[in-house]
């Protein structure tokens, strides 16, 4: 299969189509200085709300980036505390030792 992808291409030509005559008809009722003002006007609302996307996704990732950080921090921490020597399954005591018997007594 080629890189084109005709069907596709078949459902954008009626649309197509209907801007090429809708940007006609404007070009033909506005002068060219209000149609460059409605391009303009146009390209900035696109720009715009594209940026107010892009920023509310960046925010987004950023938040969760953070969240998964202090979940791997706190994984790491609980890890630690229970491969250390002397600490009983993390519960925090120390392991005391074993008294070492009753003296030999004669």
């Amino acid at each position: 299969m080629g890189a084109a992808d005709y069907d596709l291409a078949l459902l954008f030509q009626p649309m197509l189509m209907l801007g090429i005559r809708i940007g006609v008809a404007f070009n033909l009722m506005f002068a060219n200085w209000m149609v460059t003002v409605l391009l303009i006007i146009l390209f900035l609302d696109i720009f715009l709300s594209s940026g107010k996307y892009s920023s509310k996704s960046f925010n987004e990732g950023h938040r969760n980036m953070e969240e998964r950080d202090k979940d791997e921090e706190g994984k790491k921490k609980q890890l630690e505390s229970e491969s250390k020597p002397g600490v009983a399954y993390g519960s925090g005591e120390d392991y005391k030792l074993l008294p070492s018997g009753p003296a030999m007594s004669r």
